[in-house]
């Protein structure tokens, strides 16, 4: 089964992992369509190619330069490839995206009888301005199927007017990076983790207000983020004379992670709901309306557990649904909350042991990119079977 993968430069170094249990299926000949990246994507393109998937580097017009990731243009060249011949095309991308467009007009016109899936993020119903809009509709008549993670994206799809059949998927972990370290052991202080970035949206000052509550406890809070708020963040921390128990790091690539997390005893995801403004960098573009977000997945939560770290995580979007019975829940935007999980976990180390080993077997039962992959290759092969 010859399969191509459309995925951006800007996306595919968070996504090699997967791409490299796609390829390593024995019925998969496995092709992946992409732009130039930072210096991490590059880095993993070439790791791409070292284990013999074949990559097809576009020019492009870069999402970057206009603020948001649907803008991205491929450049020629997309017609030569579809001619080559494929049985699937899966796209790591938005159906309103402008690539996502030029790929499924040059399918419909060169290669109709190639099937095409999608995944599905939107688990909040976000109106575009024109191309976008018009894009989407297009794209959502041309699918075959389309994967989302959780019953939420699948109802966003029905109210935008997909009509199309729908399988889910979750999304995983590379088990070859993230595993325990043999010489994990409980710090002293408390050692919490948070990988993100500083955006109100990831309940960074609900995190904040749960450390003032707990600043007579011993412990620290290590966060590898980035983002606009980062200098109002160390500011109100400093203000609430809380700074000394926050260390800052800039986020690091998908391969250093491992050793941040099996560094940590437990990882808090925030997230909560709120209205969000994507700023354009070019004054041409369109212009997007504020939008409410809530987080889709948090893979990060995965990696951790896979790490057999203690999760903490909100109830927003689909935490609570990727956490299960294995971490601690507390509802968003709740520091009282919060903070109580927090210090169940600073006084309680078998609460900690238990809760170690079910985050472990639940991510490595359910999360494995193996074992997600596997699941994509079952959905190509039944719609490629069913179309002849």
């Amino acid at each position: 089964m010859k399969v191509l993968i459309v995925c951006s430069g800007d996306w595919l170094e968070r996504w090699a992992s997967f791409i490299e249990a796609i390829g390593e299926k024995d019925s998969v000949e496995l092709t992946v369509a992409t732009t130039k990246g930072n210096s991490f994507t590059m880095d993993r393109i070439q790791k791409l190619n070292d284990v013999g998937i074949k990559t097809v580097m576009f020019k492009s017009i870069p999402g970057k330069w206009t603020g948001f990731e649907a803008s991205t243009v491929y450049g020629k060249g997309i017609g030569n490839l579809i001619r080559s011949g494929f049985d699937a095309v899966h796209f790591i991308a938005e159906a309103s995206y402008i690539g996502t467009y030029q790929f499924l007009r040059s399918i419909r016109k060169l290669a109709p009888e190639t099937v095409t899936t999608i995944r599905a993020a939107q688990n909040v119903v976000k109106h575009f301005p024109y191309p976008f809009k018009k894009i989407e509709e297009y794209s959502y008549q041309q699918f075959d199927a389309i994967i989302p993670l959780f019953k939420d994206q699948e109802e966003v799809l029905r109210q935008k007017g997909y009509l199309g059949k729908t399988y889910f998927i979750g999304n995983g972990f590379d088990h070859h990076l993230f595993r325990p370290s043999e010489t994990a052991v409980r710090n002293e202080p408390y050692h919490f983790g948070f990988v993100g970035y500083f955006e109100h949206y990831k309940g960074i000052y609900t995190l904040l207000n749960a450390l003032k509550i707990l600043e007579n406890e011993n412990f620290k809070l290590t966060m590898i983020a980035k983002g606009n708020e980062k200098e109002q963040f160390l500011q109100q921390a400093e203000k609430m004379n809380i700074q000394d128990k926050i260390h800052v790091h800039d986020l690091i690539p998908q391969t250093r992670l491992p050793e941040f997390l099996n560094q940590i005893d437990a990882l808090i995801l925030p997230s909560e709901e709120a209205y969000y403004l994507r700023k354009n960098k070019l004054k041409f573009m369109p212009k997007f309306k504020p939008h409410l977000v809530k987080e889709q997945f948090g893979r990060v939560l995965v990696e951790a557990m896979a790490c057999r770290k203690v999760v903490i995580g909100s109830t927003c979007g689909g935490i609570p649904q990727v956490i299960g019975d294995a971490g601690l829940i507390f509802r968003q935007k709740n520091p009282k909350e919060l903070a109580a999980k927090m210090k169940l976990l600073i006084d309680d180390e078998q609460l900690n042991e238990i809760l170690q080993a079910k985050a472990f077997e639940k991510a490595n039962t359910d999360y494995t990119w193996d074992k997600i992959a596997s699941k994509y290759v079952g959905v190509w092969e039944e719609l490629i079977q069913k179309r002849g």
